[in-house]
């Protein structure tokens, strides 16, 4: 998975998308932590469902901001 808490993958061949959370990120940073990375993660689901890019550019920061999220690509910190 890399070094990321978590990884957003797009739906393909009948399959729905997918968001996968690492373990170590609750471990490390607790259910807060946790949820910040799922928070994280949904925005790019969003993108990519309003046919947007999937990065960290204007649309992943500006969703992010409004969802009550620091728009970080490292790491999702309130």
């Amino acid at each position: 998975m890399g070094r990321g808490v978590g990884r957003y993958g797009p739906a393909r061949r009948g399959c729905g998308p997918r968001i996968v959370l690492r373990r170590l990120t609750r471990r490390r940073d607790g259910w807060a932590g946790a949820l910040l990375a799922l928070l994280h993660e949904m925005v790019h689901q969003w993108q990519d469902e309003q046919g947007l890019v999937v990065d960290h550019g204007a649309s992943f920061r500006a969703k992010a901001r409004a969802v009550g999220i620091t728009p970080l690509a490292c790491r999702a910190v309130a």
